[in-house]
């Protein structure tokens, strides 16, 4: 008798063990499963959004594609700009959304309107998907901001840079920010600086800086001046 009525006493107690601490034991299980299925599906849903972002950016850039020694067509620009909206918008903060932002930047730079440009490229700063681009994107906006002859802004944005891939670009753009203003010396500095800060992957570069290096030793501040104009308009080469 006594045997079974320990028996007993020792289901009694388990029972009671399990109720009170079932949840310390089973809730762990529970979150945990919950918690990958959620991780797995959220993980998915990034993977499948990634792709349409990857599949819009890709019509667009079919959209701005002209042919050899031809100019994109009024409709086209207008066309491609509607897309390169709707990509920014639809997968805002992530690297299509600043890729589709620079587009932009670019068809409003060549088009002439200066101020879209600022906008577009200030939204590609103000987001946090990727460095490398944000660093494009200040180098862009720096010269955007020299056209329209915001001279202080533009060499805020380029005065200096960790990013070893555009310490040569962001010198060459404050050379051409001084040559704009006269200020042969600074330039002459710069564009050195631009020459000898160059990478392997960017030494195409070093014949039209050694060309900006002449310009900038010449006494025709004019013809300077004019040559530093064009180079901070164009969107080419940044």
């Amino acid at each position: 008798m006594s045997d079974h009525i320990t028996e007993e006493e020792q289901i009694e107690a388990i029972k009671r063990w399990w109720s009170e601490n079932w949840a310390s034991i089973v809730l762990p299980v529970v979150i945990l499963i919950v918690g990958y299925a959620g991780w797995s599906y959220w993980g998915d849903y990034k993977e499948a959004r990634a792709q349409e972002g990857s599949a819009a950016f890709q019509v667009l850039l079919e959209k701005v594609e002209a042919q050899p020694g031809q100019k994109l067509s009024a409709d086209a620009i207008a066309d491609a700009q509607l897309e390169a909206q709707s990509i920014a918008s639809e997968f805002s903060g992530s690297l299509y959304a600043d890729m589709s932002n620079l587009l932009l930047a670019r068809l409003a730079v060549e088009s002439g309107k200066l101020d879209e440009a600022e906008a577009a490229l200030n939204a590609v700063i103000a987001s946090p998907a990727n460095e490398s681009v944000v660093g494009l994107a200040k180098a862009r906006l720096a010269k955007v901001y020299a056209a329209q002859g915001k001279y202080a802004e533009a060499s805020t944005l380029v005065g200096s840079t960790e990013q070893e891939a555009y310490k040569a670009l962001y010198a060459e753009i404050r050379g051409d920010i001084a040559l704009a203003q006269g200020d042969l010396p600074t330039a002459h500095t710069a564009y050195n600086e631009a020459l000898n800060g160059l990478t392997s992957a960017q030494y195409s570069r070093r014949g039209l800086l050694d060309l900006k290096i002449q310009a900038s030793k010449t006494e025709d501040v004019a013809a300077a001046e004019a040559g530093a104009a064009e180079a901070v308009v164009s969107p080419e080469g940044v």
